[in-house]
């Protein structure tokens, strides 16, 4: 007998991808559209090709504890648009209607909570599906847990394991946070130790283990290296802690039956596209029927 599958997708990069994807669309009220054709284009992809019973879309907020950790975290991050924010709620509304679950909460972002859901589903016996273009996702793949990467034009979906990962980043998913702690991701804010790049952190990492045995055997540590890590222990002690994902469950799921999908609300959905005037996906719906 297969294991159930729980899906988990973070919203952010589908909706900001699309936004700065599409060209501007409108409802017939000038309400901009095109995050929520793109973001509602890909739901529907996944849920015709890949049809899960469990899934969640997880929404950010701002992390409290990692802007305590380090006031300067994200904060380069450019804010939200106007004409994508007011487009959020739509996204949020056209979701509920397809019968699936959203997670949101306050002082956590989105890969904190795919992280909770992502452990919680593997103790209930689910393989766990993550649907994120986010680097740090990585560190949560183990034998239950797989990344699934969409796909584009001639390229197709491609799951990412144990092994794909090693390929990828030419490190095993649990020395991910090592090497962001090392190398930094600007993307997410997290310094790193100035001067160390990606391929340098990769190198160090195979030959310690991680930040802790870098630091524990720091006289080995051949060349300039010693010194740069010597001066950024702090920061990159700080920046591990930035880049672990949050799995401790802070969320009240009791069993996989509180984030099973319930029915689409077809003429719901319908009359949303309608007065939306995104009649393309209205005709896509009877793909999922």
């Amino acid at each position: 007998m297969s294991k159930p599958k729980l899906f988990l997708i973070d919203a952010s990069p589908i909706f900001y991808k699309a936004f700065y994807a599409i060209p501007f669309l409108s409802s017939r009220n000038g309400v901009p559209t095109n995050a929520v054709y793109g973001f509602m284009s890909t739901l529907m992809r996944i849920l015709k090709t890949y049809n899960p019973q469990h899934m969640v879309i997880c929404f950010d907020q701002k992390s409290q504890f990692r802007k305590q950790l380090y006031n300067d975290y994200k904060i380069d991050r450019e804010q939200m648009r106007d004409d994508l924010k007011i487009q959020i709620p739509i996204i949020k509304d056209l979701i509920g209607v397809m019968g699936i679950r959203m997670a949101e909460l306050p002082g956590y972002e989105a890969d904190d909570l795919i992280g909770m859901l992502a452990k919680w589903g593997e103790t209930q016996g689910a393989d766990v599906v993550i649907i994120s273009p986010d680097k740090d996702m990585s560190q949560l793949v183990n034998d239950n847990i797989k990344i699934l990467e969409l796909g584009k034009k001639a390229i197709p979906d491609r799951y990412l394991g144990i092994d794909e990962i090693k390929i990828k980043f030419e490190l095993a998913p649990e020395n991910i946070v090592d090497w962001l702690a090392l190398s930094g991701d600007l993307s997410d804010g997290i310094p790193g130790v100035k001067g160390i790049g990606e391929k340098t952190a990769i190198k160090l990492i195979k030959q310690f283990g991680s930040v802790e045995k870098i630091f524990e055997n720091i006289e080995q540590v051949a060349g300039a290296n010693k010194l740069k890590l010597i001066n950024g222990k702090d920061v990159c002690l700080m920046s591990k802690q930035l880049a672990t994902i949050i799995t401790e469950m802070k969320l009240d799921y009791k069993s996989l039956f509180d984030v099973e999908r319930g029915m689409i609300e077809f003429e719901k959905v319908k009359a949303k596209f309608d007065s939306l005037n995104i009649m393309r996906l209205k005709d896509r719906l009877v793909e999922l029927e």
